[in-house]
């Protein structure tokens, strides 16, 4: 997202929301910042109160945007309802940039989004609206990690290792519910899961469906889905 001011502003949107299936598309309007936008990710949330978020259809919407200048680390927050961008969150530059191939987690009420060296996180607050940065365990295969909200709304991560075993990691809170110890909650041997085809390398972890709790999975074979209930995989 380039730096733009009210004099330069295009009629183009910057971002949009689409649904893959109604394929409505809707174009936000312009997030204006007076600096070059280096990193960015962002993510949408149902604003409607006491949704089961199954189908939230056609109910309001927020889009949480998080990013980094040369200045500052930053979020704004759109609301469908009010049509516009709230102000911005600043908080101080964390030395990374965040991870755009990434998406975000919801847990609790925070959003959770990977930085690009994969050993942190940032964490946005939807109630309070800070940002703060949490670390992610130093492991020593340092793969490709997928963020995911577990059964219990907590936070937790999803990598597989060298030896093929998809690792599943779980965040203890303390009692004000500030970040606490990250542990293995579960740990999962895919050579018995996945196809031979798809174990020529190891896979990558790129996407987590907490709804419905399957793991996608980027393979040799292609893109290939585990069921955490029944252990069940398909590769397309």
């Amino acid at each position: 997202i380039p730096a733009r001011t009210p004099q330069d502003q295009e009629e183009d949107s910057a971002l949009a929301v689409w649904d893959p299936i109604t394929v409505e598309h809707r174009p936000l309007p312009l997030l204006l910042r007076p600096q070059q936008v280096r990193s960015w990710n962002a993510a949408v949330l149902c604003a409607t109160h006491d949704c089961h978020h199954l189908d939230c259809r056609p109910g309001h919407f927020l889009v949480a945007f998080v990013g980094i200048d040369a200045k500052e680390m930053f979020a704004h927050v759109y609301s469908s309802e009010a049509a516009a961008w709230g102000e911005a969150t600043s908080a101080q530059l964390p030395g990374d940039h965040l991870d755009d191939t990434l998406p975000s987690a919801l847990a609790r009420n925070a959003l959770y989004f990977v930085f690009q060296a994969g050993y942190r996180m940032l964490k946005y607050d939807l109630a309070t609206r800070k940002m703060s940065v949490i670390p992610v365990p130093q492991r020593p295969y340092g793969r490709r990690i997928g963020l995911m909200t577990m059964e219990d709304g907590r936070l937790g991560f999803a990598e597989v290792d060298s030896r093929f075993t998809l690792k599943l990691w779980s965040m203890e809170t303390d009692p004000e519910g500030d970040a606490g110890k990250w542990a293995v909650s579960r740990a999962i041997e895919l050579r018995a899961l996945l196809p031979t085809p798809a174990l020529g390398a190891t896979p990558c972890v790129v996407a987590f469906a907490d709804v419905v709790g399957v793991i996608f999975l980027k393979t040799t074979d292609g893109l290939c889905t585990l069921d955490l209930k029944t252990g069940q995989s398909i590769c397309v």
